[in-house]
């Protein structure tokens, strides 16, 4: 994985959950679509869900649960979130 797309990724998901997603928990292909959305074409699909799994496994200042409900899609899955 390119560090780049990850620093890029992990970026933009802390952007987004420090923001309009503030205090809400996102399963990780809702957070894929939004990245997508914001990242535009520079980056496929496949490298934002490879960062993701990295941002997953590091979580560094974001909370990954293991299983939750997504504020967005209303689906239990694995979810990223801001403290």
């Amino acid at each position: 994985m390119n560090p780049l797309t990850e620093d890029l990724v992990r970026r933009e998901v802390s952007r987004l959950l420090r923001g309009p997603y503030r205090g809400r928990f996102l399963c990780v292909s809702c957070v894929v679509s939004l990245v997508r959305d914001a990242v535009g074409t520079a980056r496929t699909k496949g490298q934002i869900e490879r960062a993701l799994l990295g941002v997953s496994k590091s979580p560094g200042a974001l909370i990954h649960k293991q299983s939750f409900v997504c504020d967005h899609c209303g689906n239990a899955l694995p979810c990223l979130g801001a403290p």
